[in-house]
């Protein structure tokens, strides 16, 4: 049972530091644009999980390798997403007042 608690818990501090990264950024006036931080966040999240679940020999070892593998990759996929923002941000910026959508 301690093991399935601090497996619990690891887990909920990963949902807390991906959920951190998924605030809106606000960069454009769009309420509809997307957020590519908490979308990069959630599929590197998901990638990591499921290679830490393929790649684990017994139960143990499985659950261990995808909340590390979810953590690793909620953090990439976070930065790639963060830095997507930001260009599409420096674009929109050079962009204004030239007619270009």
């Amino acid at each position: 049972m301690r093991t399935f608690a601090k497996t619990a818990l690891c887990a909920s501090l990963i949902g807390t530091l991906l959920v951190g990264c998924a605030s809106y950024t606000g960069q454009t006036n769009d309420p509809n644009d997307p957020n590519r931080t908490r979308r990069g966040a959630f599929i590197g999240a998901g990638i990591g999980a499921v290679a830490g679940l393929l790649s684990g020999g017994d139960a143990v070892e499985r659950r261990q390798r995808a909340l590390v593998g979810a953590g690793i990759g909620g953090l990439a996929g976070a930065g790639i997403g963060a830095y997507q923002d930001r260009q599409e941000a420096e674009l929109r910026r050079r962009m204004a007042g030239t007619g270009v959508d």
